[in-house]
């Protein structure tokens, strides 16, 4: 359970956002740079919604996620 792992990190006071890897370069969104390392990760950069040059040179594997959502409370709710 990543929201488990999430929920936890909320509980203790982090900030939590959830991402996604985008399929395609994608300027609705913003995306996450996360720093290295695996399941909860400190974010190294944010890139507000960028223009479509900017976008499709970010790299859409490993650790460049489309930014989804600040609001641990819906992790919760998922857990069940």
């Amino acid at each position: 359970p990543r929201c488990g792992r999430a929920l936890a990190a909320a509980t203790a006071g982090r900030l939590v956002t959830f991402g996604v890897l985008p399929q395609t370069p994608e300027t609705g969104y913003g995306y996450i740079k996360a720093a290295p390392g695996e399941g909860v990760r400190a974010v190294a950069r944010f890139v507000e919604k960028p223009d479509a040059a900017r976008a499709a040179a970010v790299p859409g594997r490993g650790r460049s996620l489309l930014e989804q959502r600040h609001v641990p409370v819906q992790c919760a709710a998922l857990s069940g």
